[in-house]
């Protein structure tokens, strides 16, 4: 297996991320004729043409734009790794999942970096599985089982989903014997794991419709979009804490449902890879934070129930 020359890799990435030739001379400290030429032996080297002219600029092609996806990725892989072992950095690095990183685990990082002022925190959310013996982070935080090859895992917090919007939309659910009509809700969906259904089937609500609504790519999202009263989500009590502290948001049901999954901490297992200490403080931060911030069960208000006719427990998208 023979390795392209790494600074023609170099070259190349910066034109791809930049745009132009340039520009990554100037990021590299070259010259645009220095950064032409590397791109010529990397093209030599792989036998196929990573760039093309298009007017006054430089695009990639197919083959440039599909290679580049593959070692960016390891080329800041190899730059946090460095980071990692440079001698008085205290670092951490953390891969999260997007949501939970955005609601929950942001409103608190302050009370992590008041206590150690000397550590830094590196976060990158992505719903990516983060295999721990080859990726440069020390911790994730995922959404599962806790099963994680070659790592071992605490959970944080057992899924539980309630209904959730906000105090207009509720009034507007609501009969004049104050029950809640559910025929009256727009649901908004998390596409990548859409329990609406199973809610539904579970609370035995009555003409609700769950083909239909608003779709988003992630529970911060719908979140966002019941604060501002575009329907009603589905969403664990964590990553709602705020808009229900202040009364932006009510929990329509008091029923929850119980996907079986749970949100989790990883680490290397023993013997892998030793954790470093801002690794091992920021591991002990999180659970105990963790800890403190169980949600109480909620109290909700009377939902209009009867017999509902069988939905489909397909996630996602309808029809896909």
């Amino acid at each position: 297996m023979r390795l392209p020359p790494l600074n023609a890799v170099r070259a190349f990435d910066a034109v791809a991320r930049l745009g132009s030739v340039r520009a990554a001379a100037d990021e590299l400290a070259v010259t645009p004729a220095a950064v032409s030429q590397q791109l010529r032996v990397l093209e030599a080297h792989l036998g196929l043409p990573l760039t093309q002219r298009q007017g006054r600029g430089l695009t990639l092609t197919d083959p440039g734009r599909s290679w580049h996806g593959e070692i960016a990725r390891h080329l800041r892989a190899i730059a946090l790794a460095a980071e990692r072992v440079r001698p008085g950095r205290r670092v951490v690095q953390l891969t999260v999942v997007p949501s939970f990183g955005s609601r929950w685990l942001m409103p608190r990082l302050h009370k992590f970096t008041a206590r150690e002022p000397a550590i830094e925190v590196r976060i990158d959310a992505s719903l990516a599985l983060s295999d721990l013996a080859r990726d440069p982070f020390d911790l994730a935080i995922r959404e599962g089982s806790g099963v994680y090859a070659e790592a071992e895992a605490v959970q944080l917090f057992a899924l539980e989903l309630f209904p959730v919007a906000s105090p207009a939309i509720v009034r507007g659910m609501r009969g004049s014997d104050g029950v809640i009509d559910w025929s009256r809700a727009r649901l908004l969906h998390e596409v990548t794991s859409d329990y609406w259904p199973d809610w539904v089937t579970m609370a035995g609500a009555a003409d609700v419709d769950v083909a239909h609504g608003l779709f988003f790519s992630h529970t911060m999202l719908a979140l966002d979009a019941a604060v501002e009263g575009q329907g009603v989500a589905l969403a664990p009590l964590p990553l709602a804490e705020r808009e229900l502290a202040r009364g932006a948001l009510e929990v329509i049901d008091p029923r929850g449902y119980v996907p079986g999954v749970g949100i989790w901490l990883a680490w290397p297992r023993r013997g892998l890879r030793t954790l470093s200490p801002p690794a091992v403080a920021f591991r002990d931060w999180v659970i105990e934070e963790a800890k403190a911030s169980q949600p109480a069960a909620p109290r909700g208000s009377p939902t209009r129930r009867k017999a509902s006719p069988p939905v489909s427990r397909k996630r996602g998208l309808p029809g896909s």
